[in-house]
């Protein structure tokens, strides 16, 4: 399966340059987040934004940025979350690449493939200038497949 929509969940010091970078890739971009001049500068850019978790269901690639794990788990899991969005015969790849606890991850893994979607620990290593420069450490887990349906 060749990506070619990504979307990414919270934009902030790390997710936004990330999301430019896959823009520079080529891919097609959704940002959701809740920071309207963020998104205005985003929607300037050509991307596709959002404020709604849900509109990210579409995407080949729904990478998480959240702050915390309480965010995490109402965006994906919430009554508007990712989750209750997903079509069926969509099979979105989820890349969790926020820092989050191991309980949290299995407690989203269930819902998420009951869903019909795959989901990828990824967190990151290498800063705000790793992420501008497209040269961040990704630490990937999951299923083998998805994991080189993500790669590079």
């Amino acid at each position: 399966m060749k990506l070619k929509t990504v979307a990414f969940i919270g934009v902030g010091n790390m997710g936004a340059p990330m999301a430019r970078c896959a823009r520079r890739a080529g891919f097609d971009l959704i940002v959701c987040d809740r920071n309207q001049a963020v998104l205005e500068a985003f929607a300037q850019e050509g991307a596709t934004v959002t404020t709604d978790v849900a509109a990210c269901a579409g995407a080949d690639a729904v990478v998480v940025l959240l702050a915390n794990d309480a965010q995490i788990m109402e965006a994906v899991l919430g009554g508007r979350g990712l989750v209750q969005a997903i079509a069926p015969g969509q099979r979105p790849i989820v890349c969790m690449m926020s820092t989050t606890l191991p309980d949290t991850l299995q407690a989203l893994k269930g819902p998420i493939e009951a869903a019909g979607a795959r989901l990828i620990d990824a967190p990151i290593s290498g800063g705000i200038v790793g992420a501008e420069q497209g040269t961040l450490t990704i630490m990937l887990g999951g299923d083998t497949a998805d994991v080189q349906a993500v790669m590079p």
